[in-house]
């Protein structure tokens, strides 16, 4: 007996879930220190440039409320997935749609310990796969840009050489912790969460459009809210990640006119020179301004395309 489509783009969608907290988590070195690494760096440097004047900026505020939206994420999944098994226990990917006769399992005796056990497995997956992205790709962006913002205020404020040289020295140190970043980012998070999470809003788009009919409503509602994440991850995330780049241009051109107007001297000159534009990269690519705008192009393109299709094969 075959599955029906819905019952399959609904297993998909769950297995691209997993595999983009997977591929964002998954090391084959344990003593990997790269991803503690970066916070203690960022929290060595705020603890010698935060002051209690500081105020966070509007793309901190809009991060907050974004991570808000995501805490209850590590819980309310696995507990709709066990929802979702226990209402359909041939719900597809999960253990039990592989038995020929799911339809006809009763919650009776040690056969509840696989929902039970799969649930677990899947809190897993949330908690500890979402580490990286969360609190090293998300709150390490938005640190950044408040790094600038600190640094911006700090450039405004100098009128000596010295202090020209203080702001040269904390944007090398910013540049440093975005090495540190890259390090860790560039291999795993952004590239999953790049080529992810795409790909996860153009199903869940499709899905939404045309298969409110074909899956139950308990079950439907997932994929909305779901869909919600993904497009405010496509749009405010990456946004948010090219303004690392435009941030730091803006930042070394003000640099660059506080410098000549405090100094002469070719040394400091040649410092800043040095400096190069800090980029959130994935593989030997960048996040720039252009970078959402794509996504979103890409992601609708797909979407209708996959629509017509499907409609023209109904006709």
């Amino acid at each position: 007996m075959s599955m029906p489509l819905a019952k399959k783009i609904q297993g998909f969608v769950f297995c691209l879930i997993f595999l983009i907290v997977t591929g964002s988590s998954w090391t084959w070195n344990v003593l990997d220190k790269a991803e503690i690494q970066m916070i203690n760096t960022c929290l060595e440097f705020e603890d010698k440039i935060l002051d209690e004047k500081f105020k966070p900026s509007k793309q901190a505020e809009a991060m907050l409320i974004f991570l808000k939206m995501l805490k209850h994420s590590y819980y309310l999944n696995p507990l709709a997935i066990l929802g979702m098994i226990l209402l359909d226990p041939c719900t597809p990917p999960f253990i039990l749609s592989m038995s020929a006769s799911c339809s006809e399992i009763r919650w009776n005796g040690l056969v509840i310990l696989i929902p039970l056990l799969e649930t677990y497995i899947c809190f897993c997956f949330f908690y500890i796969g979402t580490t990286g992205i969360v609190h090293n790709f998300f709150v390490g962006i938005s640190s950044l840009l408040n790094y600038f913002q600190l640094l911006d205020r700090k450039i405004l404020e100098t009128a000596t050489t010295i202090g020209g040289e203080s702001c040269l020295q904390r944007y090398r140190m910013i540049q440093l912790i975005e090495k540190i970043m890259n390090a860790f980012l560039m291999e795993k998070v952004a590239p999953s969460l790049v080529c992810g999470m795409p790909l996860l809003q153009i199903v869940l788009q499709y899905v939404t459009i045309t298969m409110y009919g074909g899956i139950a409503m308990p079950v439907f509602l997932m994929f909305p809210m779901t869909m919600v994440n993904a497009i405010v991850n496509n749009i405010l995330i990456f946004t948010l990640a090219s303004w690392v780049f435009n941030s730091s241009v803006k930042s070394l051109k003000k640099l660059e006119m506080r410098i000549l107007q405090c100094t002469r001297r070719s040394v400091i000159r040649k410092q800043l020179k040095s400096c190069g534009r800090l980029k959130i990269k994935f593989g030997s690519n960048f996040i720039d301004s252009g970078t959402p705008l794509v996504i979103q192009d890409f992601c609708f393109n797909q979407t209708m395309s996959l629509i017509l299709i499907s409609e023209g094969k109904q006709i």
